[in-house]
């Protein structure tokens, strides 16, 4: 067993972090005033439980919804992989305007797809992972990862050239170059981003490795 990709880079915390605590924060401070606005305007007395039953489930909403931005993810890049794969699709309502982002990029990125869903793994640097698909772009294979986040953050570099790296350790072609497509939810439009250098890029990824295994090893006796 090998640990991921995702997994590793989790380690980096940063801009990501802080937007993820004060997004947690508004969410649960939302979920309260909710709950407090079905009350009406009339003077209510609050009873302990009712108030600890208000912050506990306020307190489980960024969860709630961080899993279904996960659900919806997953059910998107399924459906992409279909569409690679020529296989018959029937994408869920939820998912229309990334669905038809995926298909405007599809038809204009230029690029010929040759492999959907692909598994890799690195034996001489310790990790393995998926990717979403690998692509031809003047006679060289470019790892491409789908995104359906808010936006295309640092890590996703890091992220695509450990996917190239692993990929050469496992079919034995390079793949010199890494783009990140991120198909939005709200509108049908997409963003892409190409990496500006893989090999830059796959040190910053063995360096958050190294720090992983440094902060999840034995620091203290």
């Amino acid at each position: 067993l090998l640990p991921g990709v995702t997994g590793t880079l989790s380690i980096i915390g940063g801009e990501k972090t802080q937007k993820l605590i004060g997004w947690a924060k508004k969410e649960s401070l939302a979920s309260v005033k909710r709950e407090l606005m079905k009350m009406g305007p009339d003077p209510v007395l609050l009873e302990p439980d009712t108030i600890d039953g208000i912050i506990s489930r306020a307190s489980k909403k960024p969860k709630d919804i961080l899993e279904a931005a996960a659900s919806y993810g997953s059910r998107l890049h399924d459906h992409c992989d279909r569409v690679i794969k020529g296989l018959p699709v029937s994408p869920e309502s939820d998912l229309e305007n990334s669905v038809l982002a995926f298909q405007d990029w599809f038809k204009a990125s230029g690029l010929e797809i040759v492999l959907g869903d692909t598994a890799v793994a690195s034996i001489t640097n310790g990790y393995g992972g998926k990717f979403d698909a690998v692509a031809v772009k003047d006679g060289q294979y470019v790892i491409v990862d789908f995104k359906t986040s808010s936006g295309i953050r640092e890590e996703a570099a890091l992220q695509a050239a450990a996917y190239g790296r692993a990929f050469e350790e496992t079919y034995g072609v390079s793949a010199p170059e890494g783009l990140i497509v991120r198909f939005d939810k709200l509108t049908p439009t997409f963003e892409t981003k190409w990496v500006k250098d893989m090999d830059e890029a796959f040190q910053g990824f063995l360096a958050a490795k190294k720090l992983q295994t440094i902060v999840t090893g034995a620091l203290f006796t």
